[in-house]
């Protein structure tokens, strides 16, 4: 049997194991894709265990934040490739996994646009006094003045992680008219941006915008004391990972409202942890746009038919 856009190689994947609703996103043309790339094709859903099916899995398929540590590692005796169908692996015991020589990839650079386009448009909308203003719309206050806003341009925008969604944050806000600096884990002085150490960008932005991988060094590294010496009035948007965030302390700021913060990651158990926070923005999500959509569909199933491609080498 084929399938538009993609060629059986005849000995594929033995088993691959799809987990947490990745094969939800996809469309027919690549879902139909992904099971010609294997003998047999399993789907276990968000929050179910794994384990029994990993036992005979060669390949498998994480969806974003589903965790797979040491002990889905060891229960899986075949596995040789392990794809995470997003830009991270945070969840995932990358090392472990290496050291038993499973290949490890993710799906990266996909979201750059829509995360970036986000975080644009919350500096955007705390800047223009949008939340506020409707607020007051809705308490019949319709005095233009009476609504709250400062001027993007001329403000200074901190980015946390110059990696390719944290340079695209700082393009699209240097273009339009904001003073951008950046700290980064390792200082790259060929991108235009002034570098500044975190502990001063942090205590001197009027926007912030974190978009950090999480690794050991990372965890926790906007600490209390660095959310302490944030000016009043700052806005504060992560789009990364939350274990990089002291949320105690974050929780204080908010609860004052003298710190406007976003937290894309945001799980119910989070928002209810700032109810009753006014700095607290109830968190929209990014959305996925159809030019995103597209690329993550094409990357996995190239990803995937790569494995499939080296299984056919390797049972020669």
């Amino acid at each position: 049997m084929s399938y538009p856009g993609v060629t059986v190689l005849g000995v594929t994947l033995s088993k691959l194991v799809i987990i947490g609703g990745v094969e939800g996103l996809l469309d027919a043309e690549h879902r139909q894709g992904v099971q010609a790339l294997a003998d047999a094709v399993a789907t276990v859903p968000r929050g179910v265990d794994p384990g029994p099916e990993l036992g005979d899995a060669e390949a498998v398929v994480l969806a974003f934040g589903v965790p797979f540590d040491r002990v889905a590692i060891d229960s899986a005796l075949k596995l040789r490739y392990l794809q995470v169908a997003s830009t991270a692996f945070d969840v995932v015991d990358v090392e472990y996994a290496r050291g038993r020589g499973i290949i490890v990839r993710t799906l990266p650079d996909y979201m750059t646009e829509p995360v970036a386009q986000f975080v644009l448009a919350v500096m955007l909308e705390q800047a223009s006094g949008l939340t506020q203003g409707r607020q007051l719309r809705r308490e019949g206050n319709l005095f233009p003045l009476a609504y709250p806003a400062r001027q993007f341009r001329g403000s200074r925008v901190g980015v946390v992680g110059l990696g390719t969604i944290g340079a695209r944050v700082a393009q699209m806000a240097r273009g339009l008219g904001a003073e951008v600096r950046y700290w980064s884990r390792n200082r790259k002085d060929d991108t235009g941006f002034q570098y500044q150490d975190l502990d001063s960008l942090l205590a001197e932005a009027d926007f912030v915008s974190v978009n950090l991988a999480l690794t050991e060094q990372t965890r926790g590294i906007i600490n209390a004391s660095r959310i302490a010496a944030m000016p009043a009035g700052a806005v504060f948007v992560c789009t990364a990972p939350l274990e990089l965030v002291d949320l105690t302390a974050l929780r204080e700021r908010t609860t004052a409202n003298d710190l406007r913060v976003v937290l894309n990651h945001a799980l119910p158990e989070t928002m209810s942890y700032f109810d009753n926070c006014p700095g607290f923005i109830e968190p929209p999500l990014v959305y996925l746009s159809p030019e995103a959509h597209r690329i993550m569909q094409d990357r996995l199933l190239s990803d995937l038919r790569a494995s499939a491609t080296a299984a056919r080498h390797d049972h020669r």
